[in-house]
């Protein structure tokens, strides 16, 4: 690609920004596939109180995993996508893709932790009885589940930019002046 194929900065820039609208779109099938898939533990309360098991912990954990799962299978895909339409950027590809999966995975989230996950346990004012069922709110136990979409994201993005095609500039011919030959491109290992 010569020189002048290259975008200009704000061609780079509504490029980003695109990507950044792209990834809080993705957000939301990915946090209801993860409110779908997810399932918080539940607790009954017994006479000595409400406690959460070994089950009860592992049903926790598997919503960290299920949302760890599906940020790096959708981020995967963004990154294939972006870094397939991202040829003539360059390396703003990579920083578009990484706008793109951040505002994923925060949106994400946000949105099935707040807004579509269940609510946070609420106790009546007369306290819980024997027998009351409390279901554990959607939350994510590690910061690094936050990861998952970027990593994906760039697992991709470098399996599409692997398969940009590699043209350069032939450096002139010496003693040659504006001819032809001294312009063209060559590929190589292409």
């Amino acid at each position: 690609m010569a020189a002048n194929d290259r975008p200009s900065p704000a061609g780079a820039a509504v490029f980003v920004i695109g990507c950044l609208v792209a990834g809080a779109v993705a957000a939301f099938p990915a946090a209801a596939l993860w409110v779908w898939l997810a399932e918080p533990p539940v607790v009954a309360v017994t006479s000595s109180g409400a406690f959460f098991g070994e089950a009860e912990l592992n049903q926790q954990s598997e919503v960290t995993l299920w949302f760890v799962a599906i940020g790096a299978l959708l981020g995967l895909v963004c990154g294939l996508a972006v870094g397939a339409v991202g040829n003539r950027h360059g390396v703003v590809t990579v920083l578009a893709v990484l706008a793109l999966c951040t505002a994923a995975s925060a949106l994400s989230a946000y949105v099935g932790i707040a807004v579509w996950g269940p609510a946070a346990p609420s106790q009546p004012d007369t306290g819980p009885g024997v027998g009351d069922v409390f279901e554990s709110s959607l939350q994510i136990d590690s910061l690094i589940a936050y990861l998952s979409w970027p990593i994906g994201g760039l697992a991709g993005a470098v399996a599409a930019i692997t398969r940009w095609p590699r043209v350069e500039e032939m450096p002139p011919l010496p003693g040659a002046s504006d001819t032809v030959a001294s312009k063209e491109t060559f590929s190589r290992g292409s």
